[in-house]
């Protein structure tokens, strides 16, 4: 049997690197953004089985734990938080209206399906994200059409990778809990699959940038704050 976890992250891995090698200014955004999806990669035991169960050869950490869902998970994150910035030259975005406490919400958000098993597991995972881009958005609507686009590209990318996939590897298309699913298909592939890569795209686009933006304004008040004292020490008798 195939690994087909493997093969399809070696697929994005190669667009990863070709994206941290090609874009210098985008690397440490790359970085992050993979580290954050790595350690987020072992969500992976809430899936399994509930959403799927690998029917191909995988590397098992643990029953429900792959050593290849850590691994896509990495490339995964990097590669689409820059497709966007990649394809049409565009620097790290300008964030200064998103509070980085906002980051917060989509996991809140799909940590509620343990409460909520009637809902499968993928529905909060992909909804949490959705409604973390909405909320982006009505933070600062100038980055509405960065995230969308970044979104429709990252779904449009896995689209197509599942259609060859579908055609080469149909131990992958049983590996999927159906029963749970809204039966709803693009090309045979499950909607809430390509749901959950499209709000990928849209959250994990603006990660670095609003992390960044919350380092620099604590640098600046930690600035301005010593600026002050050093005039109000010279004022001092």
């Amino acid at each position: 049997m195939a690994y087909v976890y493997l093969i399809g992250t070696g697929i994005v891995a190669s667009f990863w690197l070709i994206f941290y090698i090609f874009r210098y200014d985008l690397r440490k955004k790359i970085l992050l953004t993979s580290i954050i999806g790595g350690i987020l990669g072992f969500t992976e035991i809430f899936f399994v089985p509930n959403y799927w169960n690998p029917q191909f050869q995988v590397i098992r950490i643990f029953d429900n734990l792959f050593l290849d869902s850590l691994l896509f998970a990495f490339f995964l994150a990097g590669f689409s938080s820059v497709i966007y910035q990649f394809i049409f030259r565009s620097p790290l975005f300008k964030v200064d209206k998103i509070k980085t406490k906002l980051l917060l919400i989509p996991p809140i958000i799909f940590l509620l399906h343990l409460f909520i098993s009637e809902i499968n597991v993928m529905v909060f995972s992909f909804g949490s994200m959705l409604i973390g881009a909405f909320i982006f958005y009505f933070s600062d609507k100038k980055l509405g059409k960065p995230m969308l686009l970044n979104g429709l590209f990252t779904f449009i990318f896995f689209m197509i990778m599942y259609i060859i996939f579908w055609q080469l590897f149909p131990l992958l298309i049983i590996s999927y809990n159906y029963e749970v699913l809204s039966g709803i298909n693009i090309f045979r592939i499950p909607i809430e699959e390509l749901l959950f890569f499209f709000a990928i795209g849209t959250n994990f686009c603006l990660i670095y940038e609003i992390l960044e933006n919350s380092k620099l304004k604590n640098t600046l008040t930690i600035f301005k704050h010593n600026i002050h004292n050093k005039i109000k020490n010279k004022k001092d008798p």
